[in-house]
């Protein structure tokens, strides 16, 4: 079984690497720290949606094929009136940084069509690996139009957090450009 504690050490480890080596390279140049540390800690959080959508796969559920969800708003429906609401919150906030970090880390992305959309690719992704992992290893996971549309309100609600952030930004007078240093 490749389960989420292995795979997130992994990640955790290249990570370091990944850090160690960018600071070396950048060694005695002018860099915006806190634009390196808030891009390290959204590489971060991608490891963990990763590891928390993906993993683990157990080979030993083969032949356990999940029926992809097709039906737009059936599973919050059912997440409401079955009492499930951590479900339905799990999905509203797990794509909810994406929508601070996009237009925080990428300048042209700053416009809310382009985060959003974004957020929606980064969504299906996982929804289409997903169900290429439980159509193949029977992975446990499942397709769901639902997740879809959670994540992507959830992406919303992230920008508008960032629109937030951005402003307190701009009248603390902290600079996050990749061209201007702190």
């Amino acid at each position: 079984m490749i389960d989420r504690e292995a795979i997130h050490g992994i990640g955790v480890i290249l990570l370091i690497i990944y850090i160690v080596f960018d600071l070396l390279k950048n060694k005695g140049k002018k860099v915006n720290l806190l634009r390196k540390l808030i891009f390290y800690s959204f590489i971060y959080y991608l490891i963990n949606v990763i590891n928390l959508t993906i993993f683990p796969i157990d080979p030993y559920n083969f032949g356990f094929i999940l029926k992809p969800q097709l039906i737009p708003f059936y599973f919050i429906y059912e997440s409401i009136h079955y009492g499930i609401e951590r479900e339905f919150l799990n999905n509203l906030i797990m794509l909810f940084p994406m929508g601070l970090y996009v237009p925080l880390l990428f300048p042209r992305f700053r416009k809310i069509t382009y985060t959003v959309f974004i957020g929606f690719l980064f969504s299906l992704s996982i929804e289409i690996t997903q169900l290429i992992l439980n159509q193949t290893l029977g992975a446990m996971r499942i397709f769901s139009v639902d997740d879809l549309i959670l994540n992507t309100f959830g992406v919303v609600g992230g920008y508008y957090g960032y629109k937030i952030c951005w402003s307190i930004l701009k009248k603390s007078n902290i600079k996050l450009d990749p061209k201007k240093t702190a």
